[in-house]
This record gives structure tokens, C-alpha cells and sequence, in this order.
């Protein structure tokens, strides 16, 4: 069964995510775009929040990389996380992205004093966003040892996942991800509907931000029982496939 990601954009949406049964929780400030990055405060207080709960998963959006390498400040990533992402959005024209990657990989784990996971970040939406393609994004990802690849949309507007990757595209992905000992997470504006046969057997975690919000506004407040929802959508999806 894929684990199920929430995004969060304060300590008190972390609380009711953890309490829904959610898997990994993910920390953005969704205002700022698909990968926005919270304050360095709010990173503290859900820091405060991961030192309660060792056995989960705490990851981190920090912006997009043509932001992080041209600026002098860096985020504060508490030790309590365990996994980043950076969006490449920009970076589609840009030869030397992998090694900008590297070294803001470098410099956040330098300031923070700790190694953390990577996931490499492909927008399906690659023309829209100037991004590097997902076979560039699969081998870059590869090449940095990270831990996940995530396939996301860019805009939040022109489409959602489903609408630029195919079921035949997805199921090449995941078996490629799993080949180079990679989990593939998916994102991008997904909805209950979208858990086909296929999606459930090439994504190792399926993460969701909107979907789990009031009105399924990504800017509102989540929506707890939208969350045990889909964690039971996805069981009973599951357990079916495993049965056929």
C-alpha cells in the first residue's frame, strides 16, 4: 500500500494530520507555490513536533533552486526532518542545474550539521515550468543517491498530474524508480478518483495537500476526516488490487 503524505503549513495543521493517521508528513507554505517554503519559525515549531514522534517521516519543501542558490539565506532545517526537496522549476536552461543542486544540498547540511534524504524533484509540467525533463530529473536523482524521486505539477492551475502523465508513463517510472532503488512519490492536485490499479502499484507514496483541505482549497485549513478518508480509500483500493 503507498504510504500517504499530508502537507502542513503550521504546527496545529501537524497535530490534526498526525492524529488523521497520516504516514509522512510534509511541511510548505502553499501560498508561495508548489514547493513554497514555511518560515524558519514554523520549521521550529513542527521541529518541536517531529521530536515527539521518531518513528515518522518528516519532510520539507524549501523552494526552488534558481531562489536558493542565488540567495544568503538558507533554511534552518530542525533534525527532526529526514527528508527535503527542492522544486527545479527555471533550471530547464540552465546546463550546470545538477551542480547548483549539489551545492545548496551541501549548504543545508553544513548549516544544519546533519545529512538528510533527497528527493528529486520532476514537474510533469516541464514546459510551463522551464524544468529539466523527468528522464534528466530520474538520472540526476540517481546519480545523488537520493531516497525519492517526486513527480508534482509546477502550477496549480493548468492541470493536474493525471493530465500530463499517462498510466503507461506512471508504470514505466515506478518500475525504473524501484530498478535504481528509488521510491517514487506522486502529487499534483490528485483526487480520490485518480487511485487507479496502476497508480497504486508504481507509487510508493501518494501525497496530497488540496485534496485534504476545506473546499479542497489548498490555501484553507485541512480537513481531518478528508484525511482518514482517503487512508481508508487507500486500504480498501489496495487490499482489492492484492485480491484481483
Amino acid at each position: 500500500m503507498p504510504l500517504l503524505l499530508v502537507s502542513v503549513r503550521n504546527a496545529t495543521e501537524a497535530r490534526q494530520a498526525l492524529d488523521a493517521g497520516i504516514d509522512i508528513l510534509d511541511v510548505k507554505e502553499p501560498s508561495l507555490g508548489s514547493l513554497g517554503a514555511a518560515p524558519d519559525e514554523v520549521l521550529a515549531e513542527i521541529g518541536e513536533v517531529a521530536e515527539t514522534c521518531p518513528h515518522r517521516l518528516f519532510t520539507a519543501a524549501l523552494g526552488e533552486l534558481t531562489d536558493l542558490s542565488e540567495s544568503p539565506h538558507l533554511p534552518a532545517i530542525p533534525t527532526g526532518f529526514g527528508l527535503l526537496k527542492v522544486g527545479l522549476s527555471g533550471c530547464g536552461s540552465l546546463p550546470d542545474w545538477p551542480a547548483r543542486w549539489a551545492q545548496v544540498r551541501q549548504d543545508i547540511e553544513a548549516l544544519a550539521r546533519k545529512r538528510f534524504d533527497w528527493a528529486g524533484v520532476a514537474y510533469v509540467d516541464e514546459s510551463e515550468a522551464d524544468a529539466p525533463s523527468v528522464d534528466d530529473v530520474l538520472a540526476a536523482a540517481i546519480s545523488a543517491k537520493c531516497r525519492y524521486l517526486l513527480l508534482d505539477t509546477w502550477s496549480k492551475s493548468a492541470g493536474r498530474l493525471t493530465d500530463f502523465f499517462s498510466d503507461q508513463a506512471l508504470a514505466d517510472l515506478g518500475r525504473q524508480c524501484r530498478g535504481a532503488g528509488l521510491h517514487l512519490a506522486v502529487a499534483g492536485r490528485l483526487r480520490l478518483g485518480d487511485l487507479s490499479d496502476t497508480l497504486l502499484a508504481a507509487a510508493d507514496v501518494v501525497a496530497v495537500r488540496s485534496a485534504v483541505c476545506r473546499n479542497q482549497q489548498r490555501e484553507g485549513a485541512i480537513d481531518p476526516e478528508a484525511i482518514q478518508k482517503w487512508r481508508s480509500v487507500l486500504r480498501v483500493s489496495t487490499a482489492d488490487r492484492h485480491e484481483v
